[in-house]
């Protein structure tokens, strides 16, 4: 179900090509006071409208015709700015020997510090927001040693569907975005990582995917539980990460809380609980649902450590239930299409929070 693979390893351009494949890049940033961002760029992004059902029919394309980034910043427990933007493919660059990407008028980029296995990501966003004629201009800078130290954990075959990178941890970010009145700047502990599979997300056999990551003072915790489709034996781990990207993997269980309900249906654990090496305890709750849907959750995280507080992000799939098709309108009226036909209501969920009755009876009168 799933591969762990060093930060060093370039991703597999097959996931890239492969017909109902994925290949995502995520970044977020959480602040002491719990405000987030959290950004995502990507080929065949698997909740794409329309994306997983062409692949249960058999027809999907390839993931490189489905390239994708997404913003989104967080306060007081809920969504400050939401802007989840599909190109069209000639829009959409990635450059695996120069590591950079381009989506539209933004770029996005890696740069490694041989001497030091320092890597800088940066990236300057440009992105129009529906029904006004403003922008969301901004850049974001993330510097630290890349993951190392512990050897991956794989699966009994040579070539997995689904391989997972923690790449930058233990380390800070800063960005600064901007749209009209809306300013949001950030300086917070960063996390970043990458996925990609050559089949797609909801063939992989898993069940349940819940999966987080909690930063203090000196070091990161990174849980993941896979639950099989097939009512196998869960698969989990345990990640602590030190300030210089050094990884180690703690063999501890993870106890999850009662399961807290969505408005949807979908239900995460209020709390994971598990220890350190040395046996101390470590406690994540969810302290915020910012993101709340039938088949996925975000929520930001509240932890405790040897009396100290930390912060994080946390994220609950069920692939089986990925663009449904009762879901799909639903999902339509969150992605700005650049070049295709758009949800009626889409200024009432991309854009800042303020302002979006304003922006919606703009785009009706034509500003579409």
């Amino acid at each position: 179900m799933i591969t762990r693979t060093p930060a060093h390893v370039p991703t597999d351009p097959a996931a890239i090509d492969a017909c109902g494949g994925f290949a995502w890049w995520y970044l977020d940033l959480v602040d002491a006071s719990g405000r987030g961002l959290v950004v995502i760029w990507s080929f065949g992004l698997p909740f794409l409208p329309g994306y997983a059902s062409a692949a249960r029919n058999g027809t999907a394309p390839a993931a490189r015709l489905r390239p994708s980034l997404t913003v989104s910043a967080y306060e007081d427990g809920q969504i400050a700015f939401y802007d989840f933007q599909e190109y069209a493919p000639e829009d959409a660059q990635h450059d695996p020997d120069a590591q950079t990407w381009r989506f539209g008028e933004s770029t996005l980029r890696w740069e490694d510090d041989p001497g030091s296995g320092v890597r800088t990501l940066s990236m300057v966003l440009d992105r129009p927001i529906p029904g006004t004629s403003e922008r969301l201009s901004g850049t974001v800078e993330v510097r630290g040693r890349l993951c190392h130290g512990a050897p991956p954990t794989l699966e009994a075959h040579d070539a997995p569907d689904h391989v997972w990178s923690p790449m930058l941890l233990g380390c800070t970010g800063t960005a600064d975005l901007r749209a009209g009145n809306f300013h949001f700047p950030i300086h917070g502990r960063a996390y970043h990582d990458r996925n990609a599979g050559t089949v797609p997300l909801h063939a992989l056999g898993i069940g349940q995917w819940w999966w987080g990551r909690v930063s203090f003072p000196d070091r990161d915790f990174i849980w993941y539980r896979l639950q099989p489709e097939d009512g196998g034996p869960i698969r989990q781990m345990t990640l602590s990460v030190s300030t210089d990207g050094h990884i180690r993997e703690v063999p501890t269980p993870l106890e999850l809380g009662p399961d807290v309900p969505g408005r949807y249906g979908l239900a995460s654990p209020s709390t994971v609980h598990f220890f350190d090496a040395h046996q101390n305890p470590v406690v994540a709750s969810l302290e915020s649902c910012v993101d709340d849907g039938p088949f996925y959750q975000r929520h930001l995280v509240r932890g405790l450590y040897r009396g100290e507080v930390g912060r994080g992000v946390a994220e609950f799939v069920v692939p089986s239930q990925v663009d449904r098709g009762l879901h799909r309108p639903f999902v339509r009226m969150r992605v700005h299409q650049l070049s295709g036909r758009n949800s009626n209501f889409l200024p009432l969920f991309n854009g800042p929070r303020e302002d979006r009755l304003t922006r919606l009876a703009q785009w009706w009168m034509g500003a579409r």
